[in-house]
């Protein structure tokens, strides 16, 4: 992860690995430039950079605007660069030859069976010298190939123009049949992240798709690319040869508005075919590879010399991988080469060193990117050619930050024939940058690009143009000179505050970063008041007599009827209610705002102040009075949910009612439930003497508050068995997850580890550190057993950021309570301090993909309904989803509080970027 640029001396003590110190003042000028004492900032037009770290952006008269580029690189930005343990070790020999005994290892490794989180593990290469006549090939993902710095030496050796290391998966993209549906807006503008099709019933979040947006000869004839002049060898461009795929996933879909992740980086206008979507798959790509702490040289014959290593790393049809911390020496063309079909690959802290070739075209392309949604950042150039360039037809987002190069001999930029939406930030170079029309250069380059954005770099001169159709090009706080370019009468690009210092912010994609971090538990409250403000505008407060239809205020000096029930669903008494009413509490608390908590002090109120009206029902045998479960107190879901709930409420509404059931149910937890030999509580179904996961639920919230309360310690002392004991019975260590049910007469667990109650487990095990005191002797090993859940559960975690209603089965649907449940778990044990703020990024991909879930009214939805246990896995699978089903509203409110509550801990994850 990069660190926050604000902090440079820290800053240049974590990042100048393999880096000689005399690069050092090169690299940070520009930035160094924004942060002189005196110095006044200014900010671009085009942005607006807010007081609490938003941006708002500034639409041109076609609504394009800055593309956000914050969503580039391993896992967008969001997860930090994994530290894979090692598998395998690998020492120098006295062999002159080591590429077979390298390879050998790598395909032990990748024969291995990849952990849950896709991981194979490290092959770590010792210092020593080895050569390798040859290429190193790793087709698995799961695995990294890593050094010990620039004392691991990889030597290219011999002849032959090659990659030294070559990592790529097989297949291609392949187009889901039938699911191709058009763009129906006239003009999506870049910038945006939503736009409408033809008909989305069959797209949900989640879902990976294709934005297709097709060359047609309109365009290519008003780019003027069909006129390109003539010299030996020009091709003209073909429509056909300029069809574009952005590849972009679903984060939520209303009606026929698709949003994605990722922004357009070109406009879509349907004058040039608008554009369509389509799902599609990607089978043989591969994930999860780094390689990391090397140093690679080629041998060579001449300064001249061709016939030797070409490439140090070359990464294709690879997703969510890294390059870091890799020194290549000598190479003709590249440190690291990214081909087309590589996306989400973070290239960090990378040096590519006095290349060795003729000097010419197609040599010495020190960072080369031509895939999708790529980081370059912390790299460095020397002896180069196009140092920092991107290829032909480049699908963007992708971002070049913080890079330098000296000893140039060509430009830095987008080379030819169209890359889209590329982020030049802080690059500092004693040669040129360049966004412009080549016209005939090479084979008919013409126009390298649009969308691309030069922001406080520092060069020697550039020519920045905009194409004559089809988007702008920027240049925003340039230190250098001001050229025209190859061509003349070409459009001037968009230039703002050339050789002016400091721009704010310094650096866009840091900006982007944080702004979009930052947002997230910004919006989150927003969000959360939408659902429990929808709550309380649909929350009637009356009773109503189903078969007359007469509605009531107050049920006092009402004739008796067994018809009468309460009128809202969040007025009635079930255990979902009391997961409601503390989740109503919390968010009064964090949003500061008593309306939530006065909802459910008046919500208790209607119910105990009616209570007489339905106990002369029950008490006169009516089959099913309404509140039934209130007097009956007959098990757990009667009673431990909503207690809990009414303990939230006692704390500000200390009614002596109240208090007196609260009792009932504490004396009916410890002394009369149903429960096995060892005191874990249990059920009669369906199986005698059954333990139920979502019981934990039902007990533990409950007595840990009343613990809390009272200063009894029975209360902590039964909470902590229940704990222990559920771990033992239903935790599955194959898996890192627990069973939905244990039965103590076949002494075996049931087939389901379904979502909701693993949801419960968590919920439960939370609560119970929230009250327990912090000397307990046994909040430790209970504090252990927390995030030994964490780890399990978060192995499953969807790339939505969802997971499913059966949390090992991926062809399941995506179900929200749970992932309300675990998004809650992991934030609130964050905010807690009970785990490491890492985790965080956990619970921000799980609150983005809930974000998705929620409608324009304020309702969540796929929400599992009620479940029962079986034994059929099928029953988990077709189990009903519904939309604002009560099963996921308190959930959902306590994960997005938590969320809010860890605003602070989110921006902070950008300093280890």
């Amino acid at each position: 992860m990069l660190p926050d640029i604000s902090n440079l001396s820290e800053y240049y003590t974590m990042y100048t690995f393999n880096r000689p110190n005399k690069y050092l003042p090169l690299l940070a000028t520009a930035i160094l430039m924004s942060f002189q004492p005196g110095t006044s900032n200014w900010e671009s037009k085009l942005l607006h950079l807010t007081t609490d770290g938003r941006l708002q952006y500034v639409p041109d008269d076609k609504g394009n605007t800055i593309p956000d580029f914050s969503l580039v690189g391993y896992e967008q930005g969001d997860k930090p660069v994994p530290e894979l343990t090692v598998a395998k070790t690998i020492s120098p020999s006295d062999g002159s030859d080591a590429q077979q005994a390298i390879q050998s290892v790598i395909d032990e490794v990748s024969a291995k069976d990849p952990d849950a989180n896709g991981f194979r593990g490290a092959i770590l290469i010792k210092k020593g010298v080895y050569k390798i006549p040859g290429t190193l090939h790793i087709h698995a993902g799961g695995i990294v190939l890593r050094g010990e710095g620039n004392e691991t030496k990889l030597i290219a050796a011999g002849k032959g123009q090659r990659a030294l290391i070559d990592v790529s998966g097989s297949g291609g993209i392949e187009e889901e049949a039938h699911s191709r549906v058009p763009v129906l807006d006239d003009y999506v503008p870049a910038g945006a992240k939503s736009f409408q099709v033809r008909d989305a019933t069959s797209y949900k979040a989640g879902d990976s798709i294709i934005v297709f947006r097709p060359g047609t000869d309109a365009w290519v004839h008003d780019l003027k690319m069909d006129v390109i002049e003539e010299r030996q060898g020009t091709k003209q461009w073909q429509a056909g040869e300029f069809d574009f795929r952005f590849e972009r996933v679903i984060t939520a879909v209303k009606g026929n508005t698709i949003s994605i992740d990722n922004p357009i980086v070109m406009a879509m206008d349907k004058h040039y075919g608008g554009g369509e979507i389509f799902k599609y798959h990607f089978k043989g790509r591969i994930t999860q590879v780094g390689i990391e702490h090397l140093y690679c040289e080629s041998e060579y014959a001449g300064d001249t010399d061709e016939d030797h290593g070409w490439d140090a790393v070359s990464f294709n049809k690879v997703e969510n991988g890294w390059v870091r911390d890799v020194t290549a020496r000598y190479f003709g063309y590249s440190c690291v080469n990214l081909e087309s079909l590589s996306r989400n690959i973070s290239v960090l802290r990378c040096n590519c060193l006095d290349a060795k070739s003729q000097i010419t075209g197609g040599r010495r392309y020190s960072f080369n990117n031509t895939g999708q949604m790529n980081l370059f950042a912390d790299c460095h150039a020397t002896e180069g050619r196009h140092d920092y360039v991107t290829g032909a037809r480049v699908c963007g987002p992708n971002v070049f930050y913080h890079c330098s190069a000296e000893r140039t001999h060509a430009d830095i930029g987008p080379h030819h024939r169209w890359a889209m939406g590329t982020l030049y930030d802080n690059i500092t170079t004693d040669g040129e940058i360049n966004i412009q029309d080549r016209g005939n250069w090479g084979s008919g380059h013409g126009w390298s690009g649009v969308s691309q954005i030069l922001w406080n770099c520092t060069a020697k001169q550039a020519a920045v143009q905009n194409p004559w159709v089809s988007g702008r090009n920027y240049c925003i706080g340039l230190k250098g000179g001001k050229v025209q370019g190859r061509l003349k009468d070409r459009p001037d690009g968009e230039w703002e505050g050339q050789n002016k210092d400091g721009l704010q912010p310094a650096s866009l994609y840091i900006a982007q970063l944080k702004a979009r971090q930052t947002s997230v538990a910004t919006d989150a409250e927003a969000l959360v008041r939408k659902v429990a403000d929808h709550i309380i505008q649909t929350t009637s407060f009356r009773f109503v007599n189903s078969k007359t239809g007469e509605k009531f205020e107050s049920l006092k000096g009402v004739a008796s009827s067994p018809d009468v029930r309460a009128e809202s669903r969040y007025n009635k008494w079930a255990y979902v209610n009391g997961v409601l009413t503390v989740g109503m509490v919390q968010t009064a608390a964090v949003l500061k705002d008593s309306k939530y908590s006065d909802y459910s002090r008046k919500n208790f109120d209607l119910i105990f102040s009616n209570l007489d009206f339905f106990k002369k029902q029950f008490d006169a045998g009516a089959k099913s009075p309404e509140y039934r479960p209130v007097f009956r107190i007959g098990s757990l879901d009667d009673c431990g949910a909503m207690s809990a709930g009414l303990l939230d409420v006692y704390g500000f509404d200390k009614r002596k009612d109240y208090m007196d059931y609260l009792e009932r149910v504490g004396d009916y937890i410890l002394n009369k439930q149903l429960k096995l030999s060892d005191g874990t509580l249990s059920r009669n179904h369906p199986h005698n003497m059954t333990l139920w996961a979502d019981d934990l639920y039902m007990s533990v919230p409950f007595l840990a508050r009343m613990g809390k309360l009272t200063g009894d310690r029975k209360y902590f002392d039964f909470a902590i068995r229940q704990v222990e004991n559920f771990n033992r019975y239903l935790y599955d260590s194959t898996t890192g997850l627990y069973f939905h049910c244990y039965y103590s007469d076949e002494n075996m667990n049931g087939v389901g580890r379904w979502g909701r109650c693993n949801g419960w487990l968590a919920l439960a095990q939370s609560m119970l550190l929230d009250y327990l005191p912090a000397d307990h002797p046994k909040r430790a090993a209970l504090t252990r057993l927390l995030l030994r859940q964490i780890k399990g559960f978060s192995r499953y975690q969807d790339s939505s950021g969802l997971w499913h209603q059966v949390l090992d089965r991926p062809d399941s649907y995506l179900e929200s309570s749970v992932t309300a449940m675990f998004t809650y778990a992991v934030a609130h044990a964050v905010n807690k301090g009970w785990i490491d703020k890492s985790y965080i990024t956990i619970a921000q991909n799980g609150w983005e993909g809930l974000t998705g879930k929620v409608t324009a009214e304020g309702e969540l939805q796929d929400v599992c309904i009620g479940t029962n246990i079986s034994e059929d896995i099928r029953f988990y699978y077709t189990r009903p989803r519904e939309t604002n089903d009560t099963h996921g509203l308190g959930a959902f409110l306590l994960a997005g509080t938590e969320i809010v509550l860890a605003k602070d801990k989110m921006v902070d994850l950008t300093k280890k970027r």
